[in-house]
């Protein structure tokens, strides 16, 4: 007799509830065409390289190069400090050849994860410094957000309000920004998209931390589950390259949708905040090691953990995938990842992070 597989049995229980909880139209399916490379360079985290500033934070610079060879950039959340990825973009440009340095007042496109203040702070700050360069600056003047809760109001016990888009949106639509709320999958270029808010999870991850209620739009208080947290997705001939700020959704959940809805069964790579830091450890009933089994079912070959993955972490899933120091890493300031060359921290004397 075949015995299932630990992943066919989650999946085929994920199946059922999706089915349930998702009626997806047509038409928001993705494409599936496929970039030709990719690039990700991380503006913010915790672990710093030399000159910048680190922070309890996330953000990354998304660069694609599309089948048809135009180039798509994207900046992938905005750091938890006003100046923070001005500032570290500032250093890494001084020490960067002409042809190749950053240039933030050219990105039209951002996308918020989710509302928290570690991922939306420099919003309004990178836009206001574009245009003061440029008073026409299209600069960071759509904004994708994963649903109407990014601005529902998570009122504290003192009257003051922990929802800092709460007082922010008005900052940025002063400004000419434009917020695009999506709660399905969105296509931002050919091979690019976004899950939207309201990832199903049918996995009880529980990847957050406990937290003051929010505010539903009739009054009523309601657990704050971050709904609206979203991950971007890129498919690449290599597979799924997957960009999280947090993974409130949960990683598996994330992962398990993205391949539902693009057809597509292998995640090349995972990158970004996946909140871990609270999963149990050390038995095969424990989380972590769950999370390790199913990523590993996914065909993950690089894991870039940053911001609230936590250390540990990294190096606890490393060891049970049997990873090595150069495919499971800690993120810091400077982490490059590319479909060609894989995870590439700092250039030695250069990093102050750790692995």
């Amino acid at each position: 007799m075949t015995v299932p597989s630990f992943r066919s049995v989650y999946l085929a229980a994920a199946t059922i509830l999706f089915s349930l909880f998702v009626q997806m139209p047509s038409h928001a399916l993705p494409s599936k065409e496929m970039v030709q490379d990719v690039q990700v360079t991380v503006l913010s985290d915790m672990a710093i390289s030399r000159w910048t500033h680190g922070e309890w934070g996330f953000s990354a610079l998304v660069e694609a190069t599309l089948k048809d060879g135009s180039k798509k950039t994207i900046l992938f959340d905005t750091g938890g400090e006003p100046q923070t990825v001005l500032y570290n973009v500032e250093k890494i440009n001084a020490k960067r050849p002409a042809g190749d340095k950053i240039d933030l007042c050219s990105i039209r496109e951002v996308i918020l994860s989710h509302n928290h203040q570690d991922h939306t702070m420099g919003l309004v700050a990178i836009r206001q410094h574009c245009l003061k360069k440029d008073p026409q600056s299209k600069a960071l003047s759509v904004a994708y957000v994963g649903g109407p809760e990014t601005f529902w109001p998570r009122p504290l016990k003192d009257g003051g309000d922990d929802n800092v888009m709460v007082q922010e949106k008005p900052k940025y639509e002063a400004l000419g920004g434009l917020f695009v709320e999506h709660v399905r999958p969105k296509t931002l270029a050919p091979g690019i998209w976004l899950t939207g808010g309201h990832v199903p999870r049918p996995f009880a991850e529980k990847n957050w931390s406990p937290s003051d209620p929010m505010q539903t739009p009739d009054g009523k208080l309601v657990d704050d589950i971050i709904p609206e947290s979203q991950a971007l997705v890129i498919n690449t001939v290599k597979g799924l390259v997957v960009i999280t700020g947090c993974g409130h959704a949960g990683l598996i959940n994330i992962l398990d949708y993205a391949t539902r809805t693009s057809g597509t069964g292998k995640v090349h790579t995972v990158i970004g905040g996946f909140h871990l830091f609270r999963q149990e450890k050390g038995s095969a009933e424990g989380q972590l090691d769950w999370t390790a089994k199913m990523l590993l079912s996914f065909g993950v070959e690089h894991f870039l953990g940053a911001h609230c993955t936590g250390f540990d972490r990294v190096h606890y899933l490393r060891e049970k995938m049997n990873m090595d120091s150069h495919h499971a890493v800690i993120s810091s300031i400077q982490t490059v990842f590319s479909l060609s060359k894989g995870i590439e921290p700092p250039k030695p004397g250069i990093n102050h992070g750790v692995q």
